[in-house]
């Protein structure tokens, strides 16, 4: 292709690509938790993030842990991306950080470790954002309609690199948020403080973002302030999924509200709510274990397995082999989920304490067709509503 031609064409596909995207004074949108190992998302995925008005997405690329045997960390579950993933939005890329990491290194081990983590978080990072802007490229309705009247197939691939080359820029700078995850200690902050410190050093081009807990949010004295501008408070997972008496150790409104309980963080927040779901395996009411593997649809559905003893507990009927598992017939799961009308709770009392404006990026945890679909796009705009009216 003459690059004249090209050098227009793809001028006027930018211009159009831009014109659909703005950015500026725009309310605030639903973004998602990646959690998954793989990245894959289909087209089906990639039609509901659409439909919920998702333009953002947090994607986990790998946790680290202890390594007991090295003395040091150690990454493990990184994410591997599909080619065929559908992905049109916004990524911010996540690293979980077991407490016990900065329980057992030594300060002045922490530079290497920082060295090691940037190299490898910028590497996947690289790979990953650059398959996904040629995703959102593809997706383009005015790509594919450019792209139509090119009949060569060499001229198409040249037209899509320079789109792609000219559009890469952009794309990084629109996306230039790492997330740390790390459920810190009052006897570890000071590590993981420092360590956030390290990494903004190395990370000079990046703006780094730290997870809240609940605990960390009310207490904030106590635990401290990371050194960062924002922070993603996690609505989620407030008491004790091993005890038999618990009710929902997921979130309660009774147990939200001993948390969210004045307007003193001294940081800005973005909000991340529970539509997760679980079951807690129990054995003589004795703790075994969280199960994911099973569908919660699938427990309450299964009247031939299950008995339902309560509104959250259901016990096996019989003894089974489930993904390898082997369950005893009067074994319990508790089923764990927040409901809509309480997410609406939560959303309540957290516009009562904390600002919530157009920057604000509520988030859903997590991305799974077992958990999206429990809500209609009009429950995720009543939740989004309440929280920002």
């Amino acid at each position: 292709m003459n690059k004249t031609i090209c050098s227009v064409m793809v001028a006027v596909f930018l211009i159009l690509f831009l014109s659909c995207k703005k950015i500026g004074n725009k309310p605030p949108t639903i973004s998602f938790c990646y959690w998954k190992t793989t990245f894959a998302l289909d087209s089906t995925d990639a039609s509901n993030l659409s439909k919920f008005g998702a333009d953002h997405l947090y994607l986990r690329l790998f946790d680290i842990e202890w390594d007991i045997e090295s003395k040091s960390p150690m990454p493990v579950a990184q994410c591997i991306q599909t080619y065929d993933s559908k992905c049109n939005t916004n990524l911010t890329p996540t690293i979980f950080i077991t407490n016990s990491v900065f329980e057992n290194i030594q300060e002045n081990e922490l530079d290497t470790f920082a060295e090691k983590l940037t190299k490898k978080a910028i590497n996947l990072r690289e790979h990953i954002f650059d398959e996904s802007l040629r995703e959102k490229i593809d997706n383009d309705s005015n790509y594919i309609k450019f792209i139509s009247n090119i009949k060569d197939w060499d001229k198409k691939s040249e037209f899509r690199d320079s789109i792609f080359d000219d559009k890469k820029a952009l794309f990084f700078n629109q996306n230039k948020e790492i997330l740390i995850d790390c459920d810190w200690t009052p006897s570890t902050k000071a590590k993981y403080f420092k360590f956030l410190e390290i990494l903004k050093i190395k990370m000079t081009d990046l703006e780094i973002t730290s997870t809240l807990r609940l605990w960390q949010y009310r207490d904030f004295k106590l635990a401290g302030v990371p050194p960062v501008k924002k922070c993603l408070l996690m609505c989620y997972n407030l008491t004790d999924p091993r005890k038999y008496e618990t009710e929902n150790s997921i979130a309660t409104t009774e147990e939200f509200k001993k948390y969210i309980n004045h307007s003193n963080y001294p940081l800005k927040l973005d909000i991340a709510l529970p539509i997760h779901n679980w079951a807690i395996y129990f054995r003589n009411n004795k703790y075994k274990g969280i199960i994911n593997s099973i569908a919660v649809s699938e427990i309450k559905s299964n009247k031939e397995l299950f008995e339902k003893i309560s509104d959250q507990k259901y016990m096996f009927l019989k003894d089974t082999v489930i993904n390898e598992t082997y369950y005893r017939y009067g074994d319990e799961f508790r089923i764990e989920q927040v409901e809509f009308k309480a997410l609406l709770e939560f959303a309540q009392i957290i516009k009562q304490y904390i600002k919530v404006d157009n920057t604000t990026r509520v988030t859903f945890f997590s991305w799974d067709a077992e958990f999206y679909n429990r809500f209609t796009k009009d429950e995720y705009k009543q939740i989004l509503n309440t929280i920002t009216e």
